[in-house]
């Protein structure tokens, strides 16, 4: 299972419908070993 930086259940009230699902099987499918990361600010 695939870590989410931030977790999953703090982003779900941003994230739309398909990066819901996205994430879901992202986690689901992925080995341990990788790190998926959302919404991360870029030139701050």
């Amino acid at each position: 299972m695939a870590n989410l930086i931030p977790n999953r259940s703090s982003c779900l009230p941003r994230m739309t419908a398909g990066e819901r699902r996205l994430t879901l099987r992202l986690e689901e499918f992925l080995e341990d070993d990788y790190l998926v990361w959302y919404d991360v600010p870029l030139g701050v």
